[in-house]
């Protein structure tokens, strides 16, 4: 029996039992009413299990005009009515598990949120919002409120002498998935003659870390979307040698009657082309000269230029091995003597910067691209090429796309020079040209409508600061995954199960 005016007492988190007065026990044991955790909450009041980088500016700095905001999470300890937690440590650990930043948050008593227990009482943190680099996080506006955390890293929450929750960092909510999203990335560095200076750095090594830096730096402005770019090499090559022969080059005309003539393994090579013959025709018959020699002809066949008559054709020759062979001239000869049918040679000379494409051919690049693009290709679409060069022809150009359209030869593949690789955190170069890839998008938002310079995907913007061109909106993430995604014609994303989160452990008392 219960003496009345005795009070029981229970410790936080322990159990109640009933005992007859033999000792015996009278009831089942019945844990406490009393109990105690942490949890983080949205600004919309959803209790969250994985946490996902911001998009967007502190609130302090949202013009009135933008409709996406971002309020960030909350931080909530709930615990005995008689018992007051004042702060909480936070720290954000990368990947592997190195340390990102740290905090201390101050708690403030306040209303529990839908999903905790009841008869607790609340402390609640400020409102924090996890961010992508030291640019974002050391912002005047921003100190106190932002956290550095990285996709696939993870929060961990301290009270007293020992963490208490864990929660991953990965893709965000809206998009449906658990974990982040991987793509895959082979980098090549191209040296700008054979035994020349690599595009960046003085050195192969010193070109390999640079390249690495450049990926990693695009890698955290894509966590917004929850997604990484995993680099499965990165390698220091010289330009490759002519291995194809480009049959109706930019104009497509077909022939007037002539011969063609080239060398295959030092063996000269000629056949004729007749009147009315279609750069296909004209290619066909390239190739059956490649086959009488011995070797085996392989033809790739280009999207129209929109100035073109007819579409162009790249002819090589692969030896019994699969190796493709190389082409030469026969002499100073021209390689076509046909008035109308242009033949020329897929060479890359990069000492006076590579040639890029236009409006006119930028579905198929020029065949400066197209040499350089196909001697790299590893014959995987999922895979994204990236490709480095000392410069591009000209003064406009600092990297290029090439995306997954009807049709197109060259496809999930991007390039940018010394000048792109270096303009970093100004304007993204790298992390833009993906954009253009991941989002399947050939032109920029700026062309059809506001130029909103915040946003990665603006065409001309350039400011290394939170204001620079570095957002990305849930939409593109949206988009990214629906072009791109596991589901996508070519899936260049793939989910990544991230470990499960920790969290709602027990406060420790």
């Amino acid at each position: 029996m219960v003496d009345r005016r005795r009070p029981l007492q229970a410790a936080l988190g322990g159990a109640l039992a009933l005992l007859s007065p033999s000792g015996a026990l009278a009831l089942p044991p019945a844990r406490a009413p009393v109990e105690a955790g942490v949890g983080v909450w949205s600004a919309s009041g959803a209790r969250l299990d994985q946490l996902s980088l911001a998009r967007g500016w502190p609130l302090e700095l949202v013009p009135s005009f933008v409709t996406e905001r971002e309020p960030g999470v909350r931080w909530v300890v709930w615990t005995s009515p008689s018992r007051s937690v004042t702060s909480l440590r936070v720290r954000s650990l990368g990947p592997h598990g190195e340390p990102l930043a740290e905090r201390a948050l101050p708690l403030r008593p306040g209303a529990c949120p839908e999903g905790v227990p009841a008869r607790v009482a609340c402390w609640r943190s400020s409102v924090q919002r996890l961010v992508m680099d030291e640019v974002d996080a050391q912002h005047p506006a921003a100190q106190g409120s932002s956290l550095l955390a990285e996709v696939g890293g993870q929060v961990v929450v301290s009270a007293g002498a020992g963490p208490v929750g864990s929660w991953r960092v990965g893709a965000p909510r809206e998009l449906g998935g658990r974990g982040f999203l991987a793509a895959r990335l082979r980098v090549a560095v191209v040296r700008i003659s054979e035994q020349g200076s690599p595009a960046v750095g003085e050195e192969a090594t010193d070109a390999v870390q640079r390249a690495r830096a450049a990926v990693r730096a695009a890698s955290l402005v894509w966590g917004q979307c929850g997604v990484t770019l995993e680099v499965e090499q990165v390698e220091v090559v010289a330009p490759p040698p002519p291995r194809f022969l480009t049959v109706g080059c930019g104009a497509g005309l077909p022939a007037r009657g002539g011969r063609v003539r080239w060398r295959l393994g030092g063996r000269p090579l000629e056949v004729r082309v007749e009147p009315g013959d279609s750069p296909e025709r004209a290619a066909r018959r390239i190739g059956r000269a490649i086959e009488r020699s011995g070797a085996r002809a392989r033809y790739a066949w280009n999207v129209r230029a929109e100035s073109a008559a007819l579409p162009s054709v790249d002819v090589s020759a692969v030896d019994s091995r699969g190796r493709t062979l190389e082409l030469a001239a026969d002499g100073a000869a021209p390689l076509s003597q046909d008035a109308a049918l242009c033949v020329q040679l897929g060479s890359v000379d990069l000492t006076d910067g590579l040639s890029h494409f236009s409006n006119d051919d930028a579905a198929l690049g020029t065949v400066e691209e197209r040499a350089l693009l196909s001697a790299f290709d590893d014959g995987d679409p999922s895979t994204i090429e990236v490709l480095v060069v000392p410069s591009f022809a000209g003064a406009s150009r600092i990297g290029e796309s090439f995306l997954a359209r009807e049709g197109a030869g060259r496809f999930n593949a991007v390039i940018v020079d010394r000048i792109g690789l270096r303009a970093s955190v100004r304007s993204y170069t790298l992390a833009h040209e993906l954009g253009h890839v991941l989002l399947n998008l050939p032109r920029h938002p700026d062309d059809y409508g506001v130029d909103t310079t915040s946003q990665l995907m603006d065409a001309d913007a350039a400011d290394a600061s939170i204001f620079g061109p570095r957002r990305l909106t849930l939409a593109d993430c949206r988009r990214a995954l629906t072009e791109s995604g596991p589901d996508a014609f070519v899936p260049l994303l793939r989910w990544v199960e991230a470990p499960p989160s920790l969290t709602a452990a027990a406060v420790a008392p």
